[in-house]
């Protein structure tokens, strides 16, 4: 029967952490604000949350413009890769067919 001892037990842990935080990380990329923005435009709420997933947050208090809030997906390369807290996708109805697409995205806070 193999014998681990207590530094060989630790390093395989840190090791099958440091591999299931890479795992999370790919399933949930940082892009750049211009990649985001890009992605995004004119789509529906359907394609941004085939490409994104559902939002952190969703701010729908006026319903002609509703927010979709998606929490440290960005980052701001012009300002050292500061990441953004907040990005705000918005989503303005079209008439007159009613549907909805991205016009708009704010970064920051």
């Amino acid at each position: 029967m193999p014998c681990f001892n207590a530094g060989k037990l630790r390093a395989l842990a840190i090791g099958i952490a440091a591999l299931a935080t890479l795992g999370l990380t790919a399933c949930n990329p940082i892009q750049t604000r211009e990649d985001f923005q890009n992605e995004v435009m004119n789509k529906s709420p359907q394609e941004v949350e085939k490409h994104l997933g559902k939002p952190d947050a969703i701010d729908d208090s006026d319903p002609a413009k509703v927010a979709w809030i998606y929490e440290n997906k960005t980052i701001d390369v012009d300002n050292k890769n500061k990441r953004d807290a907040k990005t705000r996708v918005i989503f303005n109805r079209q008439e007159p067919s009613g549907s909805q697409t991205v016009t708009e995205v704010r970064f920051g806070s």
